[in-house]
């Protein structure tokens, strides 16, 4: 190397000679004879010496750095996530309270419309003017319907409800031809009909009928338990599904028509049932036959019972105009 260390003398001190090894000082001036460019260089070299050194820990800084700042971006990225997840997840609970929340309106709503007496007394003076007499005669036949809630149910889950609906001939309580229990259900985005009220029909057993017709279809005397809606008095597949369409409730099955065994004729029936419920109304399409086609119940042509809302419980019978069949026996069960 163009530049040599030059060990002073002073290095053989009294400890030396002691036989101990002292650390030598070295001497970095130039040595005798170098020209001033050469001298130059030697002192620019000194100059750089510590930047040299320092280099690693220049590129260290620099990768931490650059790590640094790596791990917060992800971070900040990460943390961006989770408040749209979060944000998310938030939207979907509001979302899903909504939901819950307009389902709920929809149920009181209905039950509370669900409720009181009907009677088609208007339609069939109607029919009656035209010439039209009940069943075959392409008329209605004067039908009264009450429908009372049975909060005293047991067995009732917060989202269900459960109504009695009786039905009886030419406007007197003791004519009843058919009794029911309702059992209705909020349903929350069924498959078919979105979000609506689910009634489950059930035969009401002979002695509670009895008790029915004894007490003039009152059934705050009678006692009704958890039994009344067994699943052996469930009409199969036959439940209607509501829903609120301009102002007012739609009814209908699952499937177009259903085949129902009836206990009081002895065969099957083909149903079919579509209703209208609204502050005013209730409007019942309730239609069979049998298995070969021929007519049962109903309306031939197909034209609902139209049952306006009426505040009471017992009108005068229609009288039947001449020539005309009267009511037959009760087909209805």
């Amino acid at each position: 190397s163009p530049r040599q260390a030059t060990l002073l003398p002073s290095h053989r001190t009294a400890t030396h000679q002691r036989g101990k090894h002292p650390t030598p000082r070295y001497d970095t001036r130039a040595p005798s004879g170098c020209t001033p460019q050469f001298q130059s260089q030697l002192w620019l070299s000194d100059f750089t010496a510590p930047k040299m050194v320092l280099l690693p820990f220049l590129l260290w800084a620099t990768c931490l750095a650059n790590a640094s700042a790596y791990v917060l971006s992800a971070a900040r990225h990460s943390l961006c996530n989770v408040r749209a997840r979060s944000s998310t997840i938030s939207a979907i609970t509001s979302s899903q309270v909504c939901v819950a929340q307009n389902t709920d309106l929809l149920f009181g709503e209905f039950r509370n419309m669900f409720q009181g007496h009907f009677d088609n007394v208007a339609q069939v003076q109607q029919d009656r003017d035209n010439g039209l007499s009940p069943r075959e005669g392409g008329g209605h036949e004067h039908i009264h319907c009450h429908i009372e809630p049975l909060a005293h149910l047991d067995g009732l889950k917060e989202d269900q409800a459960a109504v009695l609906a009786s039905y009886y001939f030419d406007g007197q309580p003791e004519r009843i031809f058919r009794t029911r229990i309702y059992l209705l259900q909020a349903c929350e985005a069924d498959p078919d009909f979105g979000d609506c009220v689910e009634m489950a029909i059930f035969r009401v057993r002979e002695e509670k009928e009895q008790q029915l017709k004894e007490n003039c279809d009152s059934s705050a005397s009678i006692s009704w338990d958890a039994e009344d809606t067994a699943p052996d008095l469930r009409i199969p597949e036959c439940s209607i599904f509501w829903r609120k369409i301009d102002g007012r409730f739609d009814g209908r099955m699952r499937t177009e028509s259903i085949v129902v065994q009836s206990p009081v004729l002895k065969k099957a029936i083909v149903v079919q049932d579509d209703v209208a419920l609204s502050e005013d109304s209730l409007w019942c399409n309730d239609r069979g036959h049998d298995t070969d086609g021929n007519y049962v119940y109903g309306n031939i042509h197909g034209i609902p019972y139209k049952m306006d809302r009426v505040q009471w419980a017992r009108c005068p019978t229609i009288p039947t105009a001449p020539g005309q069949p009267g009511q037959s026996a009760n087909p209805y069960r």
